[in-house]
């Protein structure tokens, strides 16, 4: 959280109001320091330096000798010439020196000889035969002397300079011996032993962890358990652990380093303290401070320049004929400035943009809109304080000034970027008196780079999912206690997470949380900790085969049994939907409990739902001194309810709780008005109860409080070709204020055709206002948050409907402030597990008011419930549904046809050989489409067993299918109304459908729209009522080639023809294709087609490749009308085809087409 915070302040480079402060910057010409003296023949600077850029403007009759320390540059003779030479010398490597001069520019390199020193600080990769691990049995020994009280001797640790779990050092530590395993703990022990003289630390380890410690052969400290497992890639360090822990050793010397791989015994450690190591078995590792020293005294390390370094001095004999007239010194940088800003273009100044609006927008703002801190500089208009030429800029970045905290996780170069495009964008364009000029006398003056040090870009940045405001709510599911996924594991599958504590950021930078499951209306926990859940699951970290679990400590918690007692038995036994595994799934029966949904109130989320026929509302607050409240509101009605409350631990705390079904539970008694009841749960877990006063309607309002917008702009597209493509800019997570992580995945229009309701598999719904223009601004708010991976959203008589993972929801403005008070559960009968791949996809509407989605089967696993691999309908109240269709692996959507069928697409994998297009009649759950790990009543695996899809999709064309739709007859797509069309999660494309009906067989293929590719897959489209043209959005979670997060797209027809086919007809003889526009007839020849047939093989295994590719001849062919006649010699059955064409369009244009298609039946 305090990394975030810091990196709010970027860019605070000056206030605009407020006390002054003193500068944290200098200007250039302070950089610098003067080596002139009186006599100009000559430089004599006896001060120790290390690191610099020397410069010098002289003239000379002849050539002349700069000694650096002992060592000799020669340099050249000429009036007025200059040379420009930097030293380095940095710890473990050789002095290096470069040069360059007015008489040859070339840089020269020259490597001082003998100049090697060691500061101690080396490091080692482990190999065969020579590792360190001190997770078992090993013995460390350094000899060192010191008088630095901080500082590592050795250490197994990250090479990349984090102290990470695994990593082992031993270290001085406030001047005493320690030894720190990483999270794990540390012992040490001893007197100071920072005094100058020299020591023998020694650590041991055995097999079963004991821990010694020794100090100059006297045992200090012991412990019996302190080790962890080492971690692969660790290297072996001497002198440093890491960045943020352990310290650098200095101001002093390690001489030795030994290493066995075992524990060697007491005696033999007194013998390294008495300096006979000579004695011992042969360590298994030996390393002595370098002796290729520097010939003399070694020179000294300067620790307190910007680069540590060791020193040397700067010196110019007198020399006859020789004026000085110009020599300074500058230190080094870690990288060279004037090449990072003389390259400066639109690719930095994009950088710059995309870290300007992640971070530094939020307090600075844009010139539309102010930032978060009123005194932050409004760069268009306001006066810096702390230096405005990039150079001084750079260095308010890296040295911070008055609020603003340094930066040290960017990068000289992103630094820069960030300069670049605030001097662009607002200083050049709106604010011209604070810009600077820059010429070639700024660029040369500005600091080189040491050559020994690479500086890497920072990309650290925080995962989507940690910058994301997900509101103070999320439907998620949640694994409360940790253990294996049996018939006993504590998951809420349809759980509701609420943040209890106050705060800003959303639910995961909170403390404390309570989670209920909706399946059963329990609360199932409430923990605290810092850190809201482990993040696993496809839509966080995007692994597979993981799903989401609390973290922290659980105060209270409940099984996952109902919530409340059956109200007319008092039964605690749950009626639930037994999947194969034994577990239970899926609500409890609606005359028992039932959801109704969530209310956004001033005080918190407040709970609706019924026990049997008697309205319940419930909310949980957090108190004062850690403990928390929670508060029912029943009835009215007649008789009592039972409430559970915890596991029980021990005998009640009040009299008024009973135990029950192995937990605390108590009884409302109810009357003609609502009952309120409190419960205080400490953070014991200790249960209390008392009366509360008031009906929930009057007590809980709801917030009033409007959107906040963020304005994008519409890319027009290119009208050139037979389709134009407008991009409908989404506000991607760096611009929108909740960093919202935009994987748009369905959306739908309200009836004044300007406005849409997008959502995101994140859990947001935003409007978005302006899509009836052509170009120009829209305008996004986002309304509602914390749904459960929505996958599909229908506007219903105005009312937003969104297909979540665990309910289909209702979304209500009620107050017309335009954000959504009430989450109302239409409908939550989905039988959720916690396995990853079991998406709900897609939402369509019938005439009736149904509604229809598609829910996925669990991948390479066989299925548990029976919604798994389903289509399902949803009655319009809600209170049913039906499976309409079984055997799909991930229908990715819905589409719904003319006569009252329905399309849905398949993907490859187990049973199913390619990706595939299903036609399904919706006779129910005997209609199977071939995936044997979905849930269905048919076990038959033979091919014969399931209904054929429209056509196989081999991976090639496309990868990853996803909802389908018709043009309709009064779009604006031409000879293309009427047509159906694919869409492409996997390639980000868009198809049309050609197909044909035999019998009962429809079957055909796909040919792709040509379009570039869109920078998401596809997944959901709409045709606009008003304007006639396609609107899409997608996105990039799961396998998918297009990469971007989301985006939402206008594909506008143009007056060009698409000259694509539209029905696809086969026959014994051949093959005849309808085509949408007028082509050159003279290009139709049958050498201009080719046609392949390839089979496949339908297995348990994953897909399928080719089997028996086979090219058929096209012996004639013919144009007439709009039909294209191919002849095909012993054309058969087949269910994998491809026909290519290379023709010409009515314009002369070489036109390519390529069609994927599928023949199961041939017309006579």
């Amino acid at each position: 959280m305090k990394t975030l915070l810091s990196g709010l302040f970027l860019l605070s480079f000056a206030l605009s109001r407020g006390q002054d402060v003193p500068p944290t910057s200098i200007p250039l010409e302070k950089t610098r320091t003067s080596l002139l003296s009186k006599d100009s023949s000559s430089i004599i600077y006896e001060k120790s330096v290390t690191n610099f850029r020397l410069f010098l403007n002289y003239s000379a009759k002849q050539n002349f000798k700069l000694k650096l320390g002992d060592h000799p540059i020669d340099l050249p003779s000429g009036e007025k010439t200059s040379a420009d030479l930097k030293f380095e010398h940095l710890p473990n490597s050789p002095a290096l020196i470069h040069l360059a001069t007015s008489n040859d520019p070339t840089v020269q390199r020259i490597d001082i000889p003998n100049t090697l020193v060691s500061d101690s600080n080396v490091s080692f990769k482990p190999l065969t035969g020579k590792n360190f691990p001190m997770d078992r049995a090993f013995t460390l020994m350094a000899r060192f002397k010191t008088t630095f009280p901080d500082g590592t001797l050795a250490a197994v640790t990250s090479p990349g300079n984090k102290w990470e779990r695994g990593g082992k050092t031993l270290f001085l530590k406030g001047g005493q011996l320690t030894y720190d395993v990483g999270w794990e703990g540390a012992v040490s022990g001893g007197q100071k032993i920072n005094d100058g003289k020299e020591h023998i630390a020694v650590v041991t380890g055995t097999d079963k962890g004991g821990i010694s410690l020794y100090l100059d052969g006297n045992l200090i400290q012991k412990s019996k358990s302190l080790t962890s497992k080492d971690k692969v890639g660790h290297v072996f360090k001497i002198g440093s652990t890491a960045r943020d822990f352990g310290g650098d050793f200095r101001d002093g010397s390690i001489d030795q380093v030994l290493f066995w791989k075992r524990s060697l015994p007491q005696k033999d450690i007194r013998l390294m303290a008495e300096k006979k190591t000579n004695q011992l078995n042969t360590p298994d590792f030996h390393w002595k401070k370098t002796s290729s020293s520097p010939s003399g005294p070694k020179p000294d390390l300067l620790t307190k320049v910007p680069h540590p370094g060791f020193s040397t001095t700067i010196s110019i004999a007198k020399t006859p004929g020789l004026t000085i007239h110009e020599a300074w010194l500058q230190p080094l940088e870690v990288s060279d400035h004037k090449s990072i800003i003389s390259v400066w273009d639109d690719n930095s100044f994009k950088r710059g943009q995309k870290i300007y609006q992640q971070l530094c927008v939020t307090c600075h703002g844009t010139i539309e809109k102010e930032g978060s801190i009123p005194i932050a500089l409004k760069f268009h208009e306001g006066k810096f304080k702390n230096g405005k030429d990039p150079y001084r800029m750079w260095q308010t970045i890296s040295k911070g000034y008055n609020m603003m905290m340094p930066m040290p996780q960017f990068s000289t170069r992103q630094k820069y970027d960030v300069i670049h495009y605030i001097r662009e964008e607002f200083l050049a364009k709106h604010n011209k008196d604070e810009l600077t000029k820059i010429d070639d006398s700024y660029l040369n003056a500005l600091p080189k780079g040491i050559s020994g040090i690479e500086e890497k870009e920072s990309k650290k940045t925080p995962p989507p999912y940690d910058m994301m405001d997900f509101g103070n709510y999320l439907f998620w599911t949640y694994q409360i206690e940790p253990g294996p996924l049996n018939d006993r594991v504590n998951i809420a599958q349809k759980g509701l997470a609420i943040r209890l504590d106050d705060g800003l950021g959303g639910i995961s930078k909170g403390n404390s949380w309570a989670i209920y499951d909706h399946d059963t209306m329990r609360l199932a926990a409430i923990y605290t900790g810092d850190k809201f859940v482990d993040w696993r699951g496809i839509a966080f970290d995007g692994s597979h085969g993981t799903h989401t679990s609390i973290t922290g400590n659980r105060i209270l918690l409940t099984k996952d049994r109902p919530g409340w007692a059956h109200p007319k038995t008092g039964s605690w036994d749950p009626i639930r939907v037994k999947g194969k595994d034994g577990r239970l799934f899926g609500p409890l029966p609606k005359d028992w409990v039932s959801f109704k949904g969530l209310q956004i109130t001033e005080s918190g989320p407040l709970l609706s739902y019924k026990v049997g026929k008697v309205d319940v509302k419930e909310k949980i607050l957090k108190r004062s001194q850690g403990a928390f409240q929670r508060i029912i509101w029943a009835g009215p009605g007649d008789g009592s309810i039972k409430i559970r409350l915890a596991k029980h631990g021990g005998p009640s705390p009040d009299p008024e709780l009973t135990v029950e079904d192995g937990a605390l539970c108590h009884e409302i008694k109810l009357t003609n008005k609502t009952v309120g009841v409190s419960y205080w749960i400490e953070s014991d877990g200790k249960v209390t109860i008392e009366p509360v006063s008031g009906d929930p309607v009057l007590r809980e309002s709801v917030v009033k409080k409007s959107p906040v917008a963020v304005t994008t702009e519409i890319e027009r597209g290119d009208e050139s070709g037979p389709f134009a493509v407008d991009v409908l800019t989404v506000p991607n997570r760096n611009i929108n204020p909740h960093s919202s992580w935009m994987r748009t995945s369905g959306f739908d229009f309200y009836p004044d055709g300007k406005r849409a309701a997008v959502c995101t598999w994140m859990g947001d719904v935003w409007i978005v206002d302006g899509i009836d223009q052509l170009e120009g601004t829209l305008t996004w708010k986002r309304i509602c948050s914390g749904l459960f991976q929505p996958l599909g959203l229908k506007i219903v008589n105005e009312k937003i409907h969104v297909t979540c993972r665990d309910q289909l929801a209702r979304l209500h403005d009620i107050n017309g402030d335009e954000m959504i008070d009430i989450i109302e559960c239409l409908n939550n009968d989905h039988q959720v597990t916690e396995h990853f791949h079991e998406f709900a996809m897609g939402l369509q509407t019938d005439d009736k008011g149904n509604f229809y989605y598609a829910k996925s089967a669990r991948h390479a696993k066989d299925s548990l419930v029976p919604h798994h691999g389903t289509l399902l309908r949803i009655s319009p109240d809600g209170s049913k549904t039906d499976i309409l269709a079984t055997g799909f692996r991930a229908a990715n959507g819905v589409c719904l046809n003319p006569d009252g069928t329905f399309i849905v697409t398949d993907q490859e994998g187990h049973w199913n050989p390619k990706n595939r297009i299903n036609w399904v009649n919706g006779d129910g759950p005997a209609e199977f489409f071939g995936n044997v790990y979905g849930y269905s009543p048919v076990t038959d695996t033979s091919d014969t067993a399931m209904s054929n899809p429209l056509c196989w999709i081999t991976n090639a064309f496309d990868r990853s299918p996803s909802e389908l739709l018709w043009v309709p007859k009064n779009a604006k797509w031409g000879s293309l109304n009427g047509q159906l069309l694919n869409l492409s999660y996997g390639y980000g494309k868009i198809f049309v459908v050609p197909h044909e009906t035999i019998g009962k067989q429809r079957q055909g293929g796909m040919c792709e729209l040509p379009l570039e590719k869109f920078p998401t897959g596809i997944m959901r489209g709409r045709f606009h009522p008003k304007d006639g043209q396609l609107y899409g959005c997608g996105m990039f979670a799961w396998a998918g080639t297009q990469s971007q997060a989301g985006g939402f797209y206008r594909i506008r027809k143009t007056k060009q023809p698409a000259n694509l086919p539209t029905k696809i007809e086969a026959t014994k003889s051949g093959v005849t294709l309808t085509l949408s526009d007028p082509i050159d007839s003279t290009s139709v020849k049958p050498e201009n087609f080719t046609i392949k047939a390839w089979d496949l093989k339908r297995t348990r295994g994953y897909g399928s490749k080719h089997y028996n590719e086979r090219e058929l001849k096209v012996t004639a062919a013919k144009f007439s009308g709009n039909k294209l006649n191919l002849a095909i010699a012993g054309l058969q059955p087949t269910w994998g085809m491809s026909i290519e064409m290379r023709l010409t369009d009515s314009k002369g244009e070489k036109l390519k087409r390529l069609i994927h298609n599928s023949i199961f039946e041939l017309e006579k």
